[in-house]
C-alpha cells in the first residue's frame, strides 16, 4: 500500500453537462493500492455520480538501483532495492524519480577531412560477422542415445541459420560416431547447432546434434575484386546477365555480370552488376555455358575479395543509425581498419558495416582500437 499520488475521475453533474474537470489531492492518505474504489462526499456540492479510480501512488522510498548488461544480447536489466515491501507483481508499472540525476561523460574530438568527429565509446568485440559454409574440422557431435548401427549416406541436416547442409552419418554402438560432410551448405551462423531427422538414420533413439563451430565465411562478388582470365575464339560482342559459377565445388549465388569480348574473341572487360552472395575468395568462377559469352573458350575470373559484413560492439550505447560513418584505427589485423558506412545496428551496443576483403582471421584484437564517429546526433 502507499500514498495516494493520481486518480482516474469520472463525474455527472445534475445542473452542468461538463462534470467535474479539476481536483486536488490534499492528503494523500496511506494503505491504497492502485485500482482502488475512491466514494466521495457530495454533501453540498449540488451534484451527484463523481466516483475515482487510483490510477497511481507513491510507493516505498528506494535504497539501491542497479543495472547491469547481457554481453551476449545487450539487454539492460535493472534491480530496485526498496526500503520496506513493495507488494509489486509482475506487469506493474513504475516510476523512478532520482534527485540527482546528472551524468559527465567525456568526448574526444578529432576533425577529419574538414568534418568533427567524435570518439564517446571503445571496442570490446570486434569480429566477421557473415554467414557461411559448414567447416569439416570444426565440427563437434553429440552422439546421442539408442540409435541403429548403420551408415546412412548424403542425410539433409536441420536446423540453424542456414539450408542445404548433408553429411554422411555413421552410427556404431548406438549413437552416432562419425559426419562427414557432403554439402557444406550455406548461410549458417557460427554456432549453429544441426541435426537429422531420425526417421533417415535407422529410425529409433534421439539425442543426436552437430555444433558446427565457426563457418567458412562468405559474401558478395566485388567490382575489380578478381584475377582475369581473357580466354579465346569467342563472337565479339556484349554479353548481359551473364552467372559464373565453380563447376566442381560448391559456390555462392546470384551474381551477374556484363561481359565484352573484343575483336580478337578474347574477354576484354567484366562489370559486376549483382554482387550476389555465399562466395569465397580463390574458387574460380566459370561461365555455366560458353555459349553465354559467345563461345570464349578458357575465360574464367578468381575473386581475390569479397565484400564480408563486420560487427562491431562498443563499451556503451553507441547511437549511430544506419548511413551513419565511422573511422576505425588501430586494430590488429589492420584489415579492420578504415572509414566505414555503418549498414546495421543488431543491438544498442553492436553495428554492421561491410568492406571488400581477402581471407582473415573472423576476430581482431582491439586493445589499440580507435573509433571516431562523423558527426553524430547524440542523444
Amino acid at each position: 500500500g502507499g500514498s495516494v499520488d493520481s486518480l482516474f475521475v469520472a463525474a455527472t453533474n445534475r445542473y452542468f453537462s461538463s462534470g467535474l474537470d479539476q481536483y486536488l489531492i490534499e492528503g494523500p492518505g496511506f494503505n491504497y493500492k492502485v485500482n482502488d474504489r475512491l466514494i466521495f462526499d457530495e454533501t453540498g456540492t449540488g451534484g451527484s455520480g463523481i466516483s475515482a479510480r487510483i490510477s497511481k501512488i507513491s510507493g516505498s522510498g528506494t535504497s539501491a538501483i542497479v543495472s547491469a548488461v547481457n554481453s551476449t544480447t545487450d539487454i539492460i536489466t535493472g534491480t530496485i532495492t526498496t526500503e520496506s515491501a513493495h507488494y509489486l507483481k509482475i506487469g506493474d508499472t513504475v516510476d523512478i524519480a532520482i534527485g540527482d540525476n546528472q551524468y559527465t561523460r567525456e568526448i574526444d574530438t578529432k576533425i577529419i577531412y574538414d568534418k568533427y568527429h567524435f570518439k564517446y565509446f571503445d571496442l570490446t568485440n570486434f569480429i566477421v560477422s557473415s554467414t557461411g559454409r559448414v567447416v569439416q574440422a570444426n565440427i563437434s557431435i553429440t552422439g546421442g542415445t539408442g540409435l541403429t548401427d548403420g551408415s546412412y549416406t548424403n542425410i539433409p541436416l536441420s536446423g540453424g541459420t542456414g539450408a542445404n547442409a548433408a553429411a554422411t552419418i555413421t552410427v556404431s554402438g548406438n549413437t552416432v560416431t562419425a559426419v562427414s560432410f557432403t554439402n557444406e551448405g550455406k548461410n549458417y551462423t557460427n554456432g549453429d547447432v544441426l541435426t537429422a531427422n531420425i526417421s533417415n538414420i535407422g529410425g529409433t533413439g534421439q539425442g543426436f546434434s552437430i555444433d558446427i563451430g565457426n563457418v567458412k565465411k562468405t559474401g558478395g562478388i566485388v567490382q575489380d575484386g578478381w584475377t582475369l582470365m581473357a580466354g579465346s575464339g569467342g563472337i565479339p560482342g556484349t554479353y548481359t546477365k551473364v552467372p559464373l559459377v565453380n563447376t566442381s565445388a560448391s559456390s555462392g549465388e546470384g551474381a551477374e555480370f556484363t561481359i565484352v569480348v573484343n575483336s580478337s574473341g578474347e574477354v576484354s572487360s567484366v562489370t559486376l552488376t549483382k554482387e550476389g552472395s555465399g562466395y569465397y575468395n580463390n574458387e574460380q568462377l566459370d561461365p555455366v555455358v560458353t555459349s553465354d559469352i559467345g563461345g570464349v573458350n578458357g575465360f574464367y575470373i578468381t575473386p581475390t575479395l569479397i565484400n564480408q559484413e563486420f560487427t562491431a560492439r562498443a563499451s556503451t550505447a553507441h547511437q549511430l543509425k544506419i548511413g551513419d560513418e565511422v573511422v576505425i584505427t588501430g586494430t590488429n589485423p589492420s584489415t579492420y581498419d578504415g572509414t566505414h558506412t555503418v549498414t546495421g545496428t543488431s543491438t544498442g551496443r553492436r553495428f554492421q558495416f561491410k568492406k571488400a576483403v581477402g581471407i582473415l582471421t573472423d576476430t581482431a584484437i582491439t586493445t589499440a582500437c580507435e573509433v571516431y564517429c562523423k558527426e553524430p546526433k547524440l542523444d
